[in-house]
């Protein structure tokens, strides 16, 4: 009487198939983060060029910049009675820009001056916490006029990268 061979993996199989979905999570894992980090700069980008839209439209309003870190600002604060000053979270409680928390994002988000010297009411966004190296340096500057540009997080603003426009 013949036995029937044992069904199921050899130990060889297993340890190639273990070795093989290694090797592709070795290979995806990078990949996965570097869009991940793309994905949060896109995010700073579009809130960094609405801060900026807003304080120009502020300035119209109030021959003044609004200044300041808008990441200190609480959603749910009172607007003030007057929208005359040029704190950085008026542009929040006047409604010129959306109420949102800005504490959970991955950037500081700067409205004003912002320490380029070409910008005069614009905004900037600086990444901050990330465990990369690489990633941690990212930033944007946008210019009064609306000029885009990356920044590093030494303050050193960046005039050999091409804006955007």
């Amino acid at each position: 009487m013949r036995k029937n061979p044992a069904s199921g993996f050899t130990l060889i199989e297993m340890l190639v198939v273990v070795l093989i979905i290694g090797i592709l999570a070795a290979l995806g894992i990078p990949q996965f983060m570097k869009s991940m980090e793309i994905a949060k700069a896109d995010d700073a980008l579009g809130t960094v060029q609405s801060i900026a839209a807003a304080n120009k439209q502020f300035y119209i309003d109030h021959q003044a910049w609004a200044t300041g870190v808008l990441n200190a600002c609480s959603p749910d604060g009172s607007s003030p009675d007057s929208c005359s000053g040029a704190n950085a979270c008026d542009l929040m409680y006047c409604g010129y820009l959306a109420r949102q928390d800005l504490t959970m994002k991955p950037y500081t988000f700067s409205s004003g001056y912002c320490g380029a010297p070409t910008n005069s009411g614009g905004a900037c966004a600086t990444r901050v916490g990330s465990t990369s190296a690489t990633y941690n340096s990212w930033g944007y500057n946008v210019t009064g006029n609306g000029t885009i540009t990356p920044t590093d997080t030494a303050g050193d603003w960046s005039t050999s990268a091409e804006p955007k426009q």
